[in-house]
């Protein structure tokens, strides 16, 4: 597909995509999906394969809409961003792509929606699967090691404390313990990541960390919480 390897001309593919009556000047939204898919969708999406996968390319999308209609499809299924101009979808097949390749790497289903990554999610553009796995297993291994041996809850009060805007207060309300409790956590992982999330760079590379685990799982979809 011309249109997301940016191989293609914008006027060519404005004339082209205007013999088919369809309107590529209005935003759409990019989906990546196992080929052999083809859920009902409305809008008159673009449809077509590209390295293995389908593309969709969804119209005016209600992204809620469009993640019950690939509900149940099988293999992960992403739903990236909305791009409003021809020279925005190289970028947008790139995230979905590498969030797809670590999502089908890690085995897992579902549909999962950029939007819901936060910031964190721009380096699927740039990132490798494969880097952005190792950083991952890296600065959260110890961490869930942790959790899984000791029935501790390092990983969970990082992904809240994270979502919180890094409250210690709002944190400790939200799981129902003592501020003193997180701050204690906040050190512990702080020693097992290598890294302290209450530093600026350390903080960035968990966020980036937590976002690719949320990928791994599909863990977030449309309407859920941010890594």
């Amino acid at each position: 597909m011309e249109l997301v390897s940016g191989t293609g001309d914008e006027r060519s593919l404005l004339d082209r995509s205007d013999a088919l009556h369809h309107d590529l000047r209005r935003p759409h939204t990019v989906v990546l999906a196992p080929t052999g898919t083809a859920p009902l969708l409305s809008g008159s999406p673009l449809i077509g394969e590209h390295e293995g996968a389908l593309i969709v390319l969804v119209p005016e999308a209600d992204r809620a809409r469009l993640a019950a209609a690939f509900a149940g499809v099988p293999g992960p299924v992403v739903i990236g961003p909305t791009v409003t101009a021809t020279d925005g979808y190289p970028s947008a097949w790139r995230m979905v792509r590498t969030a797809h390749a670590l999502a089908t790497e890690a085995g897992t289903t579902g549909v999962l929606d950029l939007d819901d990554l936060g910031v964190a999610a721009l380096l699927l553009e740039t990132g490798t699967p494969d880097g952005l796995r190792r950083l991952a297993a890296h600065r959260l291994g110890a961490l869930e090691e942790h959790d899984r041996t000791r029935g501790a809850d390092l990983v969970a009060t990082l992904r809240v404390w994270v979502r919180s805007g890094c409250s210690t207060a709002d944190t400790a309300r939200t799981l129902h313990v003592h501020p003193h409790t997180i701050s204690y956590r906040l050190r512990r992982v702080a020693e097992l990541a290598g890294t302290d999330p209450r530093r600026q760079e350390g903080l960035f590379e968990l966020q980036v960390a937590l976002m690719v685990r949320a990928v791994q799982v599909c863990a977030v979809q449309v309407g859920g919480a941010r890594p």
